[in-house]
């Protein structure tokens, strides 16, 4: 429940303008069809797998969510495993699949996530993502962009 949650809500932000979860005729009820920045995906209803390519923007809020990623990325910052502030026991038992903006397709397949979510910055691997587990991209500058632009209007009414 917790997940359906969050994939509704992030994927209504940080598409403006975005249609209601809907599920076209054929496709089964196991999944939801959700608009990202890259088209449609039919996601798992109740993903077990999920794999968060981002330890800021997608396992940060995942974990405070309740709901552990199968699998995340890291960086490398000042000789350390940095994981976009969180702490080593809290990703610990997460898969590490590489860096940021730089997965690892083999370490991603060894992991077999039913759930790859991203940013538009990983668009140059969708192709390869979305043959491994529906693949949902989202876009933060457009969403930063939104939100601004939201606030300004509130202000000045």
């Amino acid at each position: 429940m917790a997940f359906s949650l969050l994939l509704m809500t992030s994927c209504h932000l940080f598409i403006p303008g975005s249609e209601p979860l809907t599920e076209p005729s054929g496709i089964s009820s196991e999944c939801q069809v959700v608009r990202h920045s890259l088209g449609k995906t039919c996601v798992p209803v109740e993903p077990k797998r999920v794999v968060a390519l981002h330890p800021r923007f997608i396992l940060d809020p995942l974990l405070s969510l309740g709901i552990p990623p199968a699998g995340t990325t890291a960086d490398d910052w000042r000789g350390k495993r940095y994981w976009g502030g969180l702490s080593p026991d809290e990703v610990k038992g997460i898969e590490v699949i590489g860096q940021s903006y730089q997965p690892s397709l083999e370490k991603l397949l060894m992991v077999k996530p039913d759930l790859i979510l991203g940013l538009t910055g990983d668009r140059q691997y969708y192709p390869q993502l979305s043959a491994i587990a529906p693949t949902i991209l989202l876009d933060f500058e457009q969403e930063i962009k939104f939100s601004f632009k939201k606030h300004l209007e509130r202000s000045l009414a």
